[in-house]
């Protein structure tokens, strides 16, 4: 079974998220599947996504949040990630789509650099690992 050593997110939502765990004190800023399910849990008892009241949530994410929670969600269950680390996004010469590098390392300590494919869901990239 492929488990992972590290998953890095750069999306709005994974940073919105991120926020959103921090500053109502859920977490350090790690995205976790526990972190997520209060998250959603709050969403469901405001019952409406105009009432829900979280420290930091910003009108703009206000609209998209469920949905990316579900998206997150899914990806952490599906894939066992136990957290997903948000990290910058930022465009450069030697990056000019913006995506986030990441790093691959097998057991014996190799390295690949690989690059997030535009089409991976929510931005977020996965640095696969083998047994635990």
């Amino acid at each position: 079974a492929v488990h992972w050593q590290e998953a890095l997110g750069s999306s709005g939502t994974v940073s919105a998220v991120s926020q959103l765990l921090a500053a109502s004190g859920v977490t350090d800023g790690r995205i976790t599947p526990e972190g997520l399910r209060w998250l959603m849990e709050q969403a469901l008892r405001a019952g409406r996504i105009e009432k829900l009241a979280l420290p930091g949530l910003k009108d703009d994410r206000r609209a998209v949040i469920a949905g990316g929670l579900a998206i997150l969600y899914t990806l952490a269950t599906h894939f066992d990630i136990a957290e997903l680390l948000s990290v910058p996004f930022s465009v450069d010469s030697e990056n000019p789509e913006g995506f986030p590098s990441t790093h691959l390392t097998n057991q014996s300590g190799r390295e690949e650099a690989s690059r997030l494919a535009a089409g991976h869901p929510e931005g977020s990239a996965l640095t696969p690992r083998s047994g635990r």
